[in-house]
């Protein structure tokens, strides 16, 4: 039984066997799966269901796999999820075609399902790693930020002989204090 926690899995490709395949193949391997028979329609299901990751035939109907990724780059959840191509073309032109429209990785038909599965888990795992990493960032940032402010305000204190100016400056670092959480009742 799967997780719900389980990453999501979207397979988008035209053949009803190879879906069918994946399916069983991910949710094997502990996964979540969705599935869409096109391009178009695994846009609709990727922006409905935000998967973490999508296998991606190239060549389908309606809309094919390389149209289909350069379109899921442009959206806005799109840029950081890891997208496989999964193709029966193995032609230098193509490979190089699947990775300028945004393709992560590349892999030919017939599958090798256990390089497949270990494919899945490393670019699972290159993603995890990534949004802790943009998380790290932003918290680093959060906190250069308060060392300016604090900064900014013990330079007004030293510079200023003002009662008036002293006060502003400790009402501006209680009301910081407040909002951010931390003791404001030592000031």
């Amino acid at each position: 039984m799967t997780d719900q926690n389980s990453p999501l899995v979207l397979v988008v490709d035209d053949d009803r066997t190879i879906r069918s395949l994946l399916r069983v193949a991910m949710e094997e391997e502990g996964y979540r799966v969705a599935d869409a028979n096109n391009g178009e329609h695994g846009l609709a299901e990727f922006i409905r269901l935000e998967p973490d990751l999508v296998l991606l035939d190239a060549v389908m109907p309606v809309l094919d796999g390389f149209a289909c990724c350069r379109q899921l780059r442009e959206l806005p959840l799109g840029q950081d999820v890891p997208v496989l191509m999964i193709t029966v073309l193995d032609d230098p032109e193509s490979v190089d075609r699947a990775f300028d429209c945004g393709a992560t990785d590349y892999v030919t038909k017939p599958l090798h399902w256990a390089v497949l599965a270990q494919r899945v888990r490393r670019l699972l795992t290159a993603r995890t790693a990534l949004a802790q990493l943009r998380q790290l960032e932003d918290l680093f940032a959060q906190q250069q930020q308060r060392e300016r402010w604090w900064r900014s305000w013990f330079d007004r204190l030293a510079a200023s002989g003002d009662e008036a100016a002293i006060s502003q400056c400790l009402a501006e670092m209680k009301a910081f204090l407040e909002m951010d959480g931390a003791g404001a009742d030592e000031l």
